[in-house]
């Protein structure tokens, strides 16, 4: 599904849709940006009309949303939604809970 996806956004996506994926291992950065579609070569430029994929950190995301809603609930809504948010959606993203494996992670 994943080719399906780079064809969609190859043909439908510029500047409409954005390739994203969550990191499958911790980094020190939030987001990090690679080209899927480059030239050969050194410099590897990104073929025009080309995929860029946005990593994302999603565990480090989540730290930060969680750190806002236990530490700094004095601030008024901290986040919004947009108005045809279901409660359903919220309740699940307040289902959330961070829990340590037995590596400590």
């Amino acid at each position: 599904m994943t080719e399906a996806a780079y064809d969609w956004l190859r043909q439908f996506g510029k500047g409409r849709a954005f390739a994203t994926k969550g990191m499958s291992r911790q980094t020190g950065n939030r987001v990090r940006l690679s080209k899927i579609d480059k030239m050969p070569g050194p410099k590897g430029r990104l073929i025009p009309g080309g995929i860029l994929l946005w990593n994302i950190n999603t565990d480090s995301f989540k730290d930060a949303v969680h750190y806002v809603w236990k530490v700094k609930l004095e601030i008024p809504a901290p986040f919004t939604f947009h108005t045809e948010t279901t409660r359903d959606y919220i309740e699940h993203i307040m289902a959330e809970e961070k829990r340590r494996t037995g590596t400590g992670l």
